[in-house]
Order: structure tokens, then C-alpha cells, then sequence
């Protein structure tokens, strides 16, 4: 790709504020060897933005609200450096970059920039190959976007392939070079494009005949990425054939997966929005002229421009970004690529061989890694389900079908689950709701799909090592697939979906649970408790609950006589009275379980409120009380009382001794469904 050359523009020095005009910036646009601060910046962004000044006015853009009352500086850095960290020195044709850093001036200040996005200095006759270039209000640069296509092809063969998935049978597609735009059966191997988008409103047409505004421009985009054919869900699936649908949506990992490129609007809410840079203009850059010297507003990077779109909400565009090879991302701040191996904006002047996978990194869960054989899912599994817990869903009952080729794709590489919980030694039960929510009938309680609601899971604990329980899965009466450790029985469970067993039968000590509101007084909050750990030999440990307590619902546990330890239950539905509730340990429950080892490992007991013969899932309570190196810890909801409820200032915990609560439990099999 050739270097960009920057033409003269004209210098309008006017409306300069003084601390602007006296700042060196033909000096500024020779890229630094290493990050230097230009000035202080101690403004809010209102005042910056409400500025007679003009430069100080575009600062504003790189300065928002959150960072108003917190130190800050103007900061220079080499283009290289911080887009594609190459040394500057090395290279020919770098530029410079301004951005206001969070923090102090470090390896990783330039974050700040990727978040609140920066501004790009170049002078007249200046060869720039890394830096800024504006974007066409009107017309997406699809030779860009095709430059990066055929980089990966040739460059990310493992990286982005999708082996595992099949071919997609029935399979039909929109053939865009036909006058009609009509639904064709697809051709062997065609290769094609996919959209992922929002539909808005359910009674729209869908005929063939009537496309709304996203479908017709995705139909351009792909005629413009030289490809024939386009499919969309809505068209391409019989909507009025219940056998067509079922067949498809099954189908629907391969589908995204065996696509050339995913085409995804993220910008808008609904269908009738288009796609930015096609049929509705992109908003527009910062501009300014001083000494000669062109200022460029770069926008934040596009990770931050789809974590605020009505598209990452939605449960159904989750897997269909996750899946794809290789994405096309409409924002109304341009369009940018996106694959496995590297992401590049619109607008950025980057050669693609020099573009990383340091580029990625914001997606995290939002895109795999790597599918190829020596990449294990499994360590990332439980992020993405908690990634597409937080999406919503028009129907509820969609919930499974729109995280199945997920959980297809983790099955082939040996990651098996049942209704969407991942199996290890044992099935992933420690998720936690931080707030009440809505139950899905259509679902277990077991599983976070029986609920509407974001999840949380303790990812900083080993849960296969930690984890011990006797499960079996079946029907209601009578468990069909039994064992203590069920990886054998999620191979037997592959692709039963809705037709995998529903209920769950735990064999553990079962334990009657007392939860109480609590609203704490301000006294009380501020209570500390010092924790005696007798550790072996004699030795002790001391440390403190060091953090203020938070009224909500606590479970009361009996840790010895006269003591007892208050855990905030984490409630999957609201807590309305006094409930029958029980509560099962997910720990191990030997005798070598002491009081000590409960509390200083993180431990689980899912609670469980009875319905007739079987019971449901109701919360869970987790605790870790693990000092750090100054002995305090985090209360995480933790409170030790007297029988009486008063609150303790000092607890002794032995290793000899097992909890009250649970050896006061009964060992019986209970039905969760």
C-alpha cells in the first residue's frame, strides 16, 4: 500500500488559545523515540468543549467526562509504536499521535487512547505509512476491506479457519447479481456472506421483494467485496415452515462459521438503519490547521464503538460474531475488519502485514482466539457463557438455540455441556446471579439458561480441583446418566439439546438454610472482625474483614457452638419471605473438611427451594476468605455472629474441627429441575 501523502492546507491561526499557539507543532509531527508529555491538561471536558479555542475544542473530543477532577496531561507518541508497537526508529514514514492517558505515562498509557480515541499530527509533503487518514463521509473503503480478507487467507490459514463445522444443508442464499435479488438454492461450495443485524420490527415483510434498508445495503457491501451470493435469516429461512426453521437454526454455527466474511451492523436498532459508509453518511472527524501542521481527530478503537450498539445486546448476534471467520464491522464511525489473527480500522494508515493480534485483544470472549487442534476452549468457556448471559432475547425459549453452535464448537473439541453448562469433572453449578431476575420455564433452574440475567463466575479458582459432588442426570423419578464425574456422559449427552435430560440428582449433605433481610446499622457496617487461623504445628494466622458490610439477604451457618458465619446469598429470583430452603455443598465433604478449610477456600452451597417431590434452584453462596500480604481480606458479604446475632470482633478457626452446619446435614439424593 502506497504512503499517503499530506497536501498543504491552509494555516487559520485565529481562535488559537495562547498555551495552543506557543506549543512547537512542526517540531510535535516528527514522531518521538519514546512517549513524552506536550502539557498539562487540567480543563473538564465542558470547559474544553465550550472553548473559544479551536485546538482546545478538538482536545475535547480525546478528553471526555470520566476523566474530569483526575490529573492529566496531552501526550505524544510514535504511531508505530503504539499502533503496531514497531520501534520508530526503524521505520520510514511514521507519524505522531496525541492522547490524554487515565494515568501516569507507562507501557500500557496508551489504552487510554484506544478507549477515548486521539488525534494524528502530519505536515505538508509528509509520507505517512502509520497514522490517520480521514474517512469518506460517504463511501466505505472496501479495497481496504478486501486487502484484509486476502491477508488472512493467506497469512491466517489455522488462525481463522472453522474445520470442525459442515457443510450447511437446504442451504439457500439472497444471489445479489440477480436484477431481482432473489432466494436461490446455494451452489457447492459457494462461497458467500452473511449478515448479522438487528430485526427490529417482527412484523416486517419477509418477502424477497421488499428488503428493508440493512439487507439492501449488505446486498452492495457484498457485491462490492466481489462475492455473489448473501444470506440472511430472515430471507433465507422459511419463516412460515416450523420444519425449515427447526432445521436451520440447528445449522446455524455452520452457517456463520462457513462464511467468506460476516457483514455486522452495529450501528442503529433496527433494520431500517442501513449500513454507515452505504446508504447513510459516518459521523465525521475532528479537524484543525495550525502552523501548517494538520490535526486529525482517530476515533476510539471500534471494540468500544460495539460494546455500546444495540447489536451486542442481543443473544442471537453473540454466536454469529463469535463464529465467523472474518467480520466487517459498520459504526457510524466507519467500517473495520476483524479476525483472529489482526483489526484494523477505516481510517487508520497501517500496511496489513504490519497489523497484530495485539489488535484483538479488547474482544476477549466476544471472538475465539484460535479453533485450531492444539487450542484448548475449555479455559475460556466459562467467559463466554457469561459474555452471552448478559444478552437479551425476544423469546425466551430461544435461549439454547442461540448459543448452539457455541457449545457445538466447544463439544468438538472435547468441551461438553448440558443445557448450555459447560462438564468438567462436574457440571459448572458455581455461577451466581449479582441481582434477582426472571425465570425461563422452558429451561432447568440448574442451568443459567433457566434464568434471564447476567451470571458471574469465580474464574480466579480452579472449579474442576475444588468441586466434588455426586450428580446424575435423568428424569424426575429416576436418574438415567449416573457417575460422580461426568465427562464420559456429556459424550453420550452430544447434540441432544432440548432433548438432554432435565433434572439433576445431587447425593450430598443437605442442609436447612435460615435466610433473613438484614439492614445493617452504620455502627455495624463499619464492624471489623479479626479471624484466628490455627494453622499446623501450633502456628497462627491472623486476619481481618476489612471491608464495610452491605444489607441484602444472609444465610446463617452454624461454624461451632455459640458462632456463626452470615454469607449474602447471591438470589437468582427475588426474596419476597421466608422461604423452605436447603442448601447443598459443592465442596468436598470428607472429614478432613474443617471450619478453617471452608473459610479460607472458596467454597460453594447452592440453595434450593422445594416444589412438591423435586426442588429448584433458588441461589447459591460463595465465600473466600484468603488474606492478602497485609492480612486483611475483602468481606465479600461475610459477618460472624453469636447465636444471638450479635456481631463477633474475634473468630478462631481450626483445622481439627468440621463446621456445625455441615456435619448437622443429612446425606439424601435431591431432584432439581
Amino acid at each position: 500500500m502506497a504512503a499517503e501523502v499530506v497536501e498543504d492546507s491552509p494555516s487559520r491561526d485565529d481562535g488559537v488559545c495562547r498555551r495552543c499557539e506557543a506549543l512547537p507543532w512542526n517540531e510535535l509531527a516528527n514522531p518521538p523515540l519514546s512517549m513524552k508529555q506536550v502539557l498539562e491538561v487540567p480543563e473538564s471536558h465542558g470547559q474544553l468543549r465550550s472553548s473559544n479555542c479551536r485546538i482546545c475544542c478538538l482536545l475535547a473530543n480525546i478528553k471526555p467526562p470520566s476523566l474530569d477532577g483526575k490529573p492529566c496531561s496531552l501526550v505524544a507518541v510514535s504511531a508505530a509504536r503504539a499502533l503496531c508497537r514497531k520501534r520508530p526508529e526503524f521505520l520510514h514514514g511514521d507519524s505522531t499521535l496525541l492522547f490524554v492517558p487515565a494515568g501516569p505515562i507507562g507501557a500500557k498509557a496508551f489504552k487510554s487512547a484506544l478507549q477515548n480515541g486521539f488525534i494524528g499530527l502530519s505536515k505538508p509533503g509528509q509520507c505517512v505509512d502509520i497514522g490517520i487518514r480521514p474517512l469518506d463521509p460517504n463511501a466505505a473503503s472496501f479495497a481496504m476491506l478486501r486487502r484484509c480478507v486476502a491477508h488472512c487467507r493467506e497469512r491466517h490459514r489455522r488462525l481463522c479457519a472453522r474445520p470442525t463445522f459442515p457443510r450447511v444443508s437446504d442451504f439457500r442464499v439472497i444471489d445479489c447479481e440477480n436484477p431481482r435479488r432473489s432466494i436461490v438454492s446455494a451452489p457447492v461450495a459457494c462461497r458467500y456472506a452473511a449478515l448479522s443485524y438487528i430485526w427490529g420490527d417482527v412484523s416486517e415483510s419477509s418477502s424477497s421483494s421488499d428488503y428493508p434498508q440493512v439487507v439492501v445495503d449488505a446486498i452492495r457491501a457484498t457485491l462490492s467485496m466481489e462475492l455473489q451470493y448473501l444470506w440472511v435469516d430472515r430471507y433465507c429461512i422459511d419463516q412460515n415452515d416450523e420444519s425449515d426453521k427447526r432445521r436451520q437454526v440447528s445449522q446455524m454455527g455452520s452457517i456463520y462459521a462457513n462464511a467468506d466474511i460476516t457483514i455486522v451492523a452495529a450501528a442503529g436498532g433496527d433494520s431500517a438503519y442501513g449500513l454507515p459508509g452505504i446508504s447513510r453518511p459516518r459521523q465525521q472527524q475532528g479537524k484543525e490547521v495550525i502552523g501548517g501542521v494538520t490535526l486529525l481527530e482517530g476515533f476510539p478503537h471500534v471494540f468500544y464503538s460495539v460494546k455500546e450498539s444495540v447489536w451486542a445486546t442481543r443473544g442471537w448476534t453473540y454466536q454469529e460474531g463469535f463464529l465467523s471467520p472474518r467480520r466487517l464491522i459498520f459504526t457510524d464511525r466507519g467500517v473495520s475488519y476483524l479476525c483472529s489473527g489482526m483489526c484494523l480500522a477505516e481510517y487508520d494508515i497501517l500496511p496489513v502485514e504490519m497489523t497484530t493480534r495485539d489488535s484483538t485483544s479488547l474482544f476477549g470472549s466476544l471472538i475465539p482466539r484460535s479453533l485450531d487442534r492444539g487450542y484448548r476452549l475449555s479455559n475460556d468457556a466459562q467467559s463466554m457463557l457469561a459474555e452471552y448471559s448478559r444478552r437479551k432475547l425476544r423469546y425466551g425459549c430461544d435461549a439454547l438455540n442461540a448459543i448452539l453452535g457455541i457449545l457445538q464448537m466447544l463439544e468438538e473439541h472435547g468441551v461438553y455441556s448440558i443445557w448450555g453448562l459447560t462438564i468438567s469433572n462436574q457440571p459448572m453449578l458455581h455461577w451466581h446471579h449479582e441481582h434477582p431476575c426472571k425465570r425461563r420455564p422452558e429451561f432447568p433452574s440448574w442451568s443459567y439458561l433457566g434464568w434471564e440475567g447476567h451470571i458471574g463466575i469465580d474464574s480466579d479458582v480452579d472449579y474442576r480441583t475444588r468441586a466434588s459432588f455426586q450428580a446424575s442426570l435423568g428424569e424426575c423419578e429416576e436418574a438415567g446418566f449416573a457417575g460422580g464425574v461426568l465427562p464420559a456422559v456429556g459424550k453420550q449427552l452430544k447434540g441432544l439439546g432440548k432433548d438432554a435430560p432435565r433434572y439433576l440428582h445431587l447425593k450430598e449433605p443437605v442442609i436447612n438454610v435460615a435466610l433473613s433481610n438484614i439492614r445493617w446499622t452504620e455502627k455495624e457496617q463499619s464492624h471489623r472482625t479479626t479471624i484466628d487461623l490455627a494453622l499446623k504445628r501450633g502456628l497462627h494466622r491472623i486476619i481481618t474483614l476489612d471491608d464495610a458490610l452491605s444489607d441484602g439477604v444472609y444465610a446463617s451457618l452454624r461454624i461451632s457452638r455459640g458462632v456463626r458465619m452470615l454469607v449474602k446469598a447471591q438470589l437468582d429470583k427475588p426474596y419476597l419471605r421466608p422461604r423452605d430452603v436447603v442448601g447443598v455443598p459443592l465442596i468436598k465433604s470428607s472429614s478432613s473438611a474443617s471450619s478453617f478449610e471452608f473459610a479460607n477456600n472458596s467454597s460453594w452451597v447452592l440453595l434450593l427451594e422445594r416444589r412438591g417431590a423435586r426442588y429448584e434452584r433458588v441461589g447459591l453462596l460463595r465465600w473466600r476468605l484468603r488474606a492478602d500480604s497485609a492480612s486483611k481480606v475483602a468481606r465479600d458479604g461475610v459477618a460472624f455472629t453469636t447465636d444471638a446475632g450479635d456481631l463477633l470482633g474475634r473468630v478462631t478457626l481450626s483445622r481439627n474441627e468440621e463446621p456445625l452446619w455441615l456435619t448437622e446435614g443429612k446425606i439424601k439424593t435431591v431432584v432439581i429441575g
